[in-house]
Protein backbone atom coordinates (compact mmCIF):
# COMPACT_ATOMS: atom_id res chain seq x y z
CA UNK A 1 0.00 0.00 0.00
CA UNK A 2 1.21 3.51 -0.72
CA UNK A 3 0.09 5.76 2.59
CA UNK A 4 -1.90 8.71 2.34
CA UNK A 5 0.70 10.90 4.03
CA UNK A 6 3.40 9.49 0.92
CA UNK A 7 0.65 10.41 -1.66
CA UNK A 8 0.30 14.54 0.11
CA UNK A 9 4.22 14.33 -0.14
CA UNK A 10 3.91 13.79 -4.04
CA UNK A 11 1.06 15.61 -4.77
CA UNK A 12 3.04 19.06 -2.40
CA UNK A 13 6.34 17.86 -4.45
CA UNK A 14 5.22 18.15 -7.81
CA UNK A 15 3.16 21.28 -7.05
CA UNK A 16 6.24 22.99 -6.25
CA UNK A 17 7.80 22.04 -10.14
CA UNK A 18 10.13 18.80 -7.93
CA UNK A 19 10.85 15.69 -9.84
CA UNK A 20 9.39 12.82 -8.15
CA UNK A 21 11.64 9.27 -8.61
CA UNK A 22 10.41 6.66 -7.00
CA UNK A 23 12.89 3.91 -5.41
CA UNK A 24 12.13 0.58 -4.68
CA UNK A 25 12.76 -3.02 -4.77
CA UNK A 26 9.53 -4.14 -6.75
CA UNK A 27 9.20 -4.75 -10.17
CA UNK A 28 6.88 -2.98 -12.54
CA UNK A 29 4.08 -5.83 -12.81
CA UNK A 30 4.42 -5.09 -9.13
CA UNK A 31 2.89 -1.55 -9.26
CA UNK A 32 0.48 -1.74 -12.42
CA UNK A 33 -1.94 -1.54 -9.46
CA UNK A 34 -1.14 1.34 -8.25
CA UNK A 35 -0.90 3.57 -11.75
CA UNK A 36 -3.37 5.94 -10.51
CA UNK A 37 -1.89 6.89 -7.15
CA UNK A 38 1.56 7.23 -8.93
CA UNK A 39 0.89 9.37 -11.74
CA UNK A 40 2.73 12.46 -10.67
CA UNK A 41 5.65 10.08 -10.80
CA UNK A 42 7.70 9.96 -14.12
CA UNK A 43 10.53 7.53 -13.28
CA UNK A 44 11.42 4.43 -11.04
CA UNK A 45 14.35 2.96 -9.85
CA UNK A 46 12.98 -0.75 -9.70
CA UNK A 47 14.19 -3.59 -8.54
CA UNK A 48 16.68 -2.50 -6.33
CA UNK A 49 18.47 -0.54 -8.63
CA UNK A 50 18.43 -2.98 -11.14
CA UNK A 51 15.77 -1.44 -13.66
CA UNK A 52 14.89 2.07 -14.54
CA UNK A 53 11.08 2.36 -15.51
CA UNK A 54 9.76 5.76 -17.26
CA UNK A 55 5.88 5.39 -16.57
CA UNK A 56 4.66 8.02 -19.15
CA UNK A 57 5.44 6.35 -21.60
CA UNK A 58 5.34 2.26 -19.98
CA UNK A 59 9.09 1.20 -21.22
CA UNK A 60 12.35 0.06 -19.56
CA UNK A 61 14.86 2.81 -20.00
CA UNK A 62 18.07 0.89 -18.89
CA UNK A 63 18.23 -2.29 -16.93
CA UNK A 64 21.30 -4.22 -15.66
CA UNK A 65 21.55 -8.12 -15.77
CA UNK A 66 23.07 -10.39 -13.60
CA UNK A 67 26.58 -12.58 -15.56
CA UNK A 68 25.06 -15.94 -16.65
CA UNK A 69 27.45 -17.05 -14.74
CA UNK A 70 25.47 -16.02 -11.82
CA UNK A 71 22.39 -18.00 -13.51
CA UNK A 72 23.97 -21.02 -13.66
CA UNK A 73 24.89 -21.22 -10.10
CA UNK A 74 21.35 -20.34 -9.14
CA UNK A 75 20.17 -23.05 -11.21
CA UNK A 76 22.33 -25.44 -9.05
CA UNK A 77 21.20 -24.28 -5.63
CA UNK A 78 17.79 -25.06 -7.12
CA UNK A 79 18.68 -28.26 -8.14
CA UNK A 80 19.98 -29.22 -4.95
CA UNK A 81 17.84 -27.12 -2.75
CA UNK A 82 14.17 -26.39 -1.37
CA UNK A 83 14.41 -22.91 -3.00
CA UNK A 84 11.56 -21.10 -4.40
CA UNK A 85 12.88 -18.51 -6.68
CA UNK A 86 11.22 -15.16 -7.39
CA UNK A 87 13.19 -13.99 -11.14
CA UNK A 88 12.73 -10.48 -12.92
CA UNK A 89 12.83 -10.02 -16.49
CA UNK A 90 12.25 -6.52 -18.10
CA UNK A 91 10.14 -5.44 -14.85
CA UNK A 92 8.27 -8.64 -14.74
CA UNK A 93 7.81 -11.20 -12.06
CA UNK A 94 8.00 -14.95 -12.82
CA UNK A 95 7.56 -17.71 -10.09
CA UNK A 96 7.30 -21.37 -10.37
CA UNK A 97 3.64 -22.74 -9.98
CA UNK A 98 4.53 -25.61 -7.45
CA UNK A 99 6.16 -22.64 -5.36
CA UNK A 100 2.96 -20.72 -5.51
CA UNK A 101 0.92 -23.22 -4.76
CA UNK A 102 2.54 -24.31 -1.84
CA UNK A 103 3.88 -20.89 -0.95
CA UNK A 104 2.60 -20.94 2.71
CA UNK A 105 5.59 -23.48 3.09
CA UNK A 106 8.00 -20.47 1.98
CA UNK A 107 6.09 -18.63 4.85
CA UNK A 108 5.32 -16.06 2.07
CA UNK A 109 1.61 -16.47 2.27
CA UNK A 110 1.52 -12.42 2.25
CA UNK A 111 2.76 -12.08 -0.82
CA UNK A 112 0.28 -14.78 -2.23
CA UNK A 113 -2.35 -12.21 -3.65
CA UNK A 114 0.29 -10.01 -5.37
CA UNK A 115 1.96 -12.52 -6.97
CA UNK A 116 -1.67 -13.93 -8.01
CA UNK A 117 -1.97 -10.74 -9.54
CA UNK A 118 1.42 -9.64 -10.74
CA UNK A 119 3.38 -12.81 -11.40
CA UNK A 120 3.62 -15.36 -14.95
CA UNK A 121 3.41 -18.73 -13.17
CA UNK A 122 6.11 -21.00 -15.13
CA UNK A 123 6.30 -24.87 -15.25
CA UNK A 124 9.73 -25.19 -14.38
CA UNK A 125 11.72 -22.25 -12.92
CA UNK A 126 15.14 -23.90 -14.07
CA UNK A 127 13.96 -23.84 -17.59
CA UNK A 128 13.46 -20.07 -17.79
CA UNK A 129 16.91 -19.87 -15.72
CA UNK A 130 18.25 -21.29 -19.00
CA UNK A 131 16.20 -19.97 -21.75
CA UNK A 132 16.90 -16.31 -20.42
CA UNK A 133 19.85 -16.40 -18.30
CA UNK A 134 21.37 -13.32 -20.15
CA UNK A 135 18.08 -11.55 -19.43
CA UNK A 136 17.88 -11.28 -15.03
CA UNK A 137 18.04 -8.48 -13.66
CA UNK A 138 16.86 -9.49 -9.95
CA UNK A 139 16.30 -12.88 -8.35
CA UNK A 140 14.71 -13.14 -4.74
CA UNK A 141 15.47 -16.72 -3.10
CA UNK A 142 13.51 -17.97 -0.34
CA UNK A 143 13.85 -21.44 1.40
CA UNK A 144 11.21 -22.87 3.85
Amino acid sequence: MISNDSITAIKKAKSLNKQIVLGTGRAVAELREYEEELDDIRYGILESGALIYDFKQKKVLNHKTLPSESVNKIKELVACSDIMVIAMINGQIYLQQSHFDYIYKYKMEDYKALYDRSAILVDDITSLLEKEKDNFEKNKFISP
